[in-house]
């Protein structure tokens, strides 16, 4: 059977949540960086592991820099990311599970399963992982066509969660954009984080730039992609309560009489309000109809909620 969607199932994203990777989709340039960004990036790791990768946009929220550490496993990976100017800093996380696969994979292994049990990566494996991290930031400096925002760059390993606080300060935000990744048979987190002190310096940067125009003519280009979107549209013109035996008696030319309606009619022209519908939905918004033509049965709808 097929069921039509409901759009009230869909996930609900705050307006914090858009503003959030808004801000990370603007490190890197306007151009076509941002949406193949994601492809490019899954390709260098798949390359280099052998083996499929799949990435998902799981939250983007902002945390109080010292509630988030504590949340942090201790045998998470944490590196650090530098970016233009010296006090900017860029910060992921990896689970152990999936930093574990990843070096296994890395060294020509062909486990598809990461171990069960934890410990602290050695330097040298936290080498190998250092390598995989600068391939991926140079799959991002050429997808920017040499022409880079920001100049990303890897600096180092944080050895435990609290290390997060030398880059925020305890009682500060930091901006989390949480993914799942999927690689082979294993699935796990990864964090994008950025404390909200290097989001505020990039910002009045950006506003000394002249970036703001080749940001709106950016967003102009991305929407004009999208084209026509072809949806059924109906009008509610009022509402009448009919029980099931008149119902099976009704026949093509009969008349109903609405219980409800916000509709009147004057000099053969109609008036009101009416409820739009798109496509199979429950919910509409209401429109102002006001007849211009009672010949040609023409009309006018002004959407007012």
């Amino acid at each position: 059977m097929i069921r039509p969607f409901r759009l009230e199932n869909l996930k609900r994203i705050s307006r914090e949540e858009i503003g959030i990777i808004k801000a990370m989709c603007e490190l890197l340039p306007a151009n076509e960086a941002r949406t193949r960004i994601k492809e490019g990036v899954l390709d260098t790791i798949a390359g280099h592991i052998g083996g499929e990768v799949s990435i998902k946009l799981v939250s983007a929220e902002r945390f109080l820099a010292e509630d988030f550490v504590s949340k942090l496993p201790e045998a998470s990976v944490i590196g650090v990311i530098g970016m233009s100017a010296p006090s900017w800093k860029l910060l992921f996380t990896i689970d152990y599970e999936i930093s574990s696969l990843l070096i296994d994979r890395l060294l020509g292994g062909t486990e598809k399963t990461s171990p069960s049990d934890t410990r602290r990566f050695t330097d040298v494996e936290l080498g190998i992982l250092q390598y995989l991290v600068m391939q991926v930031l140079k799959k991002i400096y050429d997808m920017c066509d040499t022409k880079p925002r920001l100049h990303f760059r890897f600096e180092r390993f944080i050895s435990e969660p609290h290390g997060v606080l030398t880059y925020a300060e305890a009682k500060g935000d930091l901006y989390v954009a949480t993914f799942e990744v999927r690689i082979l048979d294993n699935s796990g987190i990864f964090n994008i984080i950025i404390p909200s002190g290097s989001v505020s310096e990039f910002i009045k940067i950006q506003k000394g730039a002249g970036d703001i125009t080749r940001e709106r003519n950016y967003f102009k280009n991305e929407l004009e992609r999208f084209g026509f979107l072809n949806v059924p549209v109906w009008a509610e013109a009022g509402r009448s309560m009919i029980n099931p035996v008149d119902l099976e008696g009704l026949e093509a030319g009969d008349i109903i009489l609405f219980d409800e309606s916000m509709l009147n009619l004057s000099g053969g022209i109609l008036s009101g309000s009416v409820t739009i519908h798109f496509g199979d939905s429950e919910e509409g918004v209401t429109a102002k109809l006001e007849g211009l033509d009672k010949e040609k049965a023409r009309f006018r709808l002004d959407v007012v909620e």
